[in-house]
């Protein structure tokens, strides 16, 4: 039976195995975990995202992000609606850096950053912000991290502001963000994680 990537996160055991926020699933790499009953999304079954983007969504069901594979049946809610689906046979492949997840929100605010800088060309907050960020993750000293937090500190209210009224407001521009943010994170994922 053929296999299909997904994504999907779940929390670390200390005794190295994982285990799913919901259903009591303990889980090791590379081992297939069955679902034995209906597939219902959200109540019953092995639940991922076919997109590593989509699956963001569903950060606060784990503490680590996870490449894995299914194969069998699955079930979805509707046609364009929950970006999930559940099946009957899931393993988890590897685990993506946390520093993968923290290298995709940067990229994905560098690249409206521009749209801000047209906005406000005095204003520096964010840029030193950016730059901050990027040098705790090249470099993650104390030193480095104090310097992020407070750089996110002084531009986080004004940026996180302008980016939820200008940038996702513009319908084209979002779809067209919204693909280029899907393909960055592909990107790194594949870059960091290739087995």
């Amino acid at each position: 039976m053929r296999a299909f990537r997904c994504y999907r996160w779940v929390h670390r055991n200390p005794d190295g195995s994982y285990r799913s926020e919901n259903g009591g699933v303990t889980w090791r790499l590379g081992e297939w975990v069955k679902h034995d009953g209906p597939l219902e999304l959200c109540h019953s079954g092995l639940h991922g995202c076919r997109d590593a983007f989509d699956a963001l969504d569903y950060s606060g069901y784990g503490d680590v992000f996870m490449v894995a594979e299914y194969r069998g049946k699955t079930s979805r809610r509707r046609p364009g609606g929950d970006t999930k689906f559940c099946v009957g046979e899931m393993r988890l492949l590897w685990e993506v850096p946390e520093g993968v997840i923290r290298r995709a929100a940067l990229g994905f605010a560098e690249h409206v950053y521009l749209l801000w800088e047209k906005e406000y060309p005095d204003d520096s907050r964010v840029r030193a912000s950016l730059d901050a960020t990027r040098a705790y993750l090249d470099d993650p000293t104390p030193e480095n991290e104090a310097k992020m937090h407070e750089a996110a500190g002084a531009a986080g209210a004004a940026w996180a502001a302008w980016v939820a009224e200008a940038v996702w407001a513009a319908g084209a521009a979002r779809v067209a963000e919204k693909k280029w943010q899907r393909d960055h994170l592909k990107q790194l994922i594949e870059e960091a994680t290739q087995p």
